[in-house]
């Protein structure tokens, strides 16, 4: 059925990450993964529908697949809520990362979020 997630609230991050902190940002993604697995609702007006972390190498142009990679890498974290509700009520619980990632930024990281958004279109649901 198409368009099953139409209006379901999307949190997106994509976060640049120096090659020098690859293995410690992917402990981060896996710490981040158990705290969702364990904290995370799975029915109900907090329910969290989908979640997945994507990596991929850093490249000089973006929409050229075989471009050269520059260095560095990009994550990108997608997280599908049924309401804000569940986003906020997740905002506020995944607080306790900020620290860790504000300490990063001061040795390179960057992170950009996409928050509160509302899908548009979905396909094969």
């Amino acid at each position: 059925m198409a368009n099953q997630y139409l209006e379901l609230v999307a949190l997106t991050g994509i976060w640049s990450v120096p090659d020098e902190m690859h293995d410690e940002f992917i402990e981060f993604t896996n710490v981040h993964a158990e705290f969702m697995s364990e904290k995370s609702k799975r029915s109900g007006e907090l329910e969290l529908l989908h979640f997945w972390w994507a990596k991929n190498p850093s490249l000089a142009d973006s929409f050229d697949l075989d471009s050269v990679k520059t260095g560095g890498y990009q994550f990108v974290l997608t997280e599908l809520y049924r309401t804000e509700a569940g986003l906020r009520h997740h905002w506020s619980e995944a607080s306790m990362f900020a620290p860790i990632a504000s300490e990063m930024m001061k040795r390179g990281l960057t992170v950009e979020f996409c928050n509160n958004g509302r899908v548009i279109h979905s396909l094969w649901d």
